[in-house]
């Protein structure tokens, strides 16, 4: 909604609202209990739901006047944002009978549980632009944002951005330059904030339980408390040219960045003693993302041609890396970062993505998979992998991007879209069960695994893991490892057909006849084909090997317009 009050003074405000539901039910009866290994299953049936809504305020105010040759445009507004969710749970476990797993009473025992939380956030914001001529354009930016996942000494933060361009095509030397149809120089450089935490980690929270000492209702603690939790700070410069020739047939935008976050919100870990894992708090050091932006647009066909062909290409690179850790040799993380080198995926605990075991072959005379003593302390165990030495790349991608086809003629149109990136996959073996469970394997391990003593085999021997004692536990134990090693991960990259879409628009003759204004049939496919060096038998994209990862679907439809 808006209105005019004066000349050139504009007033607007949004107002939206959203709400999203769940209702969730498994159950699990005594026929799909595991028949190899029964220890602590019990049918039972879990019942859930939630609810989320949130109201969103926002009022603007807008001026707009021109002086001479420079346009000058203000905005003021503010922000008011409050959402709340909440939601229940209940759990029946070993009722008696499967008929009655759907009966709350019924459970041996019953566990219930319900949840709440609030999030406020406003903001006041103010933008000031000017254009000079339509060559030289400038804007400021100012925004003051508070947020009740801090707590009162730390609620607000404040942030703000400069950034000018100069479109240098339309100086009076360069009007007669036909090459070169548009150029653009320009620059930035800003403050964001982020409040992406959980609700209320600055407080020392409860839970409640309602089978505590004797019998009687009881308290515990929820979290660790930390006051002092603050703002995620990011301050960010960039700079970038457009270029357009042959009158935008030929359209380039590139663009470098350097961004440096300060204060990043995470979980900190704790030692098990504390009873908890980790608490939320604030990252002591400071994280550097460097890199640049490319996107190509071309017409490749002339204005005169009958058929119309767009190609749009982008690539994205992006070097990740810790700049700043004062003390970082004394921190949680002294075994686990180093300054230089990327973050891992998770700050708050360690991935075996990164950090993995490191696989050096199968024992022809046993089977077993040969671990490699890292720290070579004589024994093979967690410390060969929480430490820098094993740290093997970041399971963030550094490059990545796509291109787009558009092809036209007449009522035809077909669109094609390839996307790619490069990093660290993981292989179908990744996290799985025990190779020889009842889980199906790749197709790859049958012939290729290990069966009788003096066999040089790709994988291990099968294990199921069941009623392993001894020597058998050791064979696990071992396969644990090489499940999570770097036998189980590609470095390289993956090429995907990502989207495939053909329609045929009906001539607007036969409908006008119709009263139709538009009709359109299609036919679209998503995630048709992908293409890695090395086989995965997984999708690149789904980290477990047991995801269904991501779908393929082939859409086909009619869109009709009055």
């Amino acid at each position: 909604m808006s209105y005019e009050f004066i000349k050139d003074l504009v007033g607007k405000v949004q107002i939206s609202y959203n709400s999203q539901g769940s209702d969730y039910k498994n159950v699990y009866p005594t026929t799909a209990i595991n028949v190899q290994n029964t220890f602590n299953q019990v049918p039972e049936a879990r019942f859930s739901t939630s609810l989320f809504q949130a109201i969103n305020f926002e009022p603007q105010l807008t001026y707009t006047k021109r002086i001479n040759k420079a346009t000058i445009a203000a905005l003021v507004g503010g922000t008011l944002l409050k959402q709340t969710g909440n939601s229940t749970s209940t759990t029946v476990t070993n009722p008696g009978d499967d008929n009655l797993l759907y009966n709350f009473g019924s459970g041996n025992p019953t566990v219930t549980s319900s949840g709440s939380s609030t999030t406020k956030f406003n903001s006041t914001f103010g933008r000031l632009s000017m254009d000079w001529d339509k060559k030289y354009l400038a804007n400021l930016t100012y925004r003051r944002d508070g947020s009740s996942r801090f707590g009162p000494a730390n609620r607000f933060g404040n942030f703000g951005s400069i950034g000018a361009a100069w479109i240098f095509t339309n100086e009076a030397w360069l009007k007669d330059f036909n090459a070169l149809s548009f150029g653009k120089l320009r620059a930035s450089y800003g403050t964001t904030g982020n409040n992406n935490i959980g609700d209320n980690g600055y407080l020392a929270l409860l839970n409640s339980s309602g089978s505590g000492y004797q019998g009687n209702p009881q308290l515990s603690a929820a979290n660790v408390a930390n006051p002092d939790l603050q703002w995620e700070k990011t301050t960010k410069y960039d700079l970038g040219i457009s270029l357009g020739f042959l009158k935008d047939r030929i359209l380039l935008n590139a663009t470098y960045f350097n961004s440096l976050t300060t204060n990043l919100l995470v979980q900190l870990p704790l030692t098990s003693q504390t009873g908890f894992p980790s608490y939320a708090g604030n990252f002591d050091g400071e994280v550097e993302n460097t890199g640049f932006e490319i996107d190509l647009t071309t017409n490749n066909l002339g204005p005169k041609n009958r058929m119309s062909w767009k190609t749009t290409f982008n690539l994205t690179h992006n070097k990740n890396q810790l700049k700043k850790y004062d003390g970082l040799a004394q921190s949680a993380y002294a075994n686990s970062l180093a300054v230089g080198r990327a973050l891992p995926y998770s700050l708050s605990r360690f991935t075996a993505i990164e950090f993995p075991y490191h696989f050096s072959g199968i024992d022809p005379a046993n089977g077993v998979p040969i671990i490699e003593d890292v720290n070579k302390d004589g024994v093979v165990n967690t410390k060969d992998y929480l430490q820098n030495s094993a740290w093997i790349g970041s399971a963030t991608p550094t490059t990545w991007g796509g291109m787009i086809n558009s092809l036209s003629y007449k009522n035809f149109s077909l669109d094609v879209f390839v996307q790619f990136s490069n990093g660290i996959f993981t292989r179908w073996n990744y996290s799985v069960s025990n190779i020889g469970s009842i889980f199906n394997p790749s197709e790859d391990i049958i012939g290729n695994y290990w069966m009788q003593p003096g066999d040089v085999s790709t994988y291990p021997r099968l294990v199921t893991g069941v009623a392993a004692t001894g020597t058998g536990t050791k064979y696990i134990q071992a396969i644990d490892r090489y499940r999570n090693s770097d036998a189980t991960l590609y470095k390289g990259y993956y090429i995907r057909l990502k989207n495939v879409r053909f329609s045929y628009n009906l001539p607007s003759r036969l409908l006008s006849k119709a009263k139709i204004l538009g009709a359109q049939f299609y036919i679209s496919g998503e995630n048709l084909a992908v293409y890695t060096p090395v086989k995965l038998y997984k999708d690149p994209e789904s980290l477990w090997s047991q995801n269904p990862g991501v779908l393929r679907t082939i859409t086909a439809g009619l869109q009709v317009s009055f």
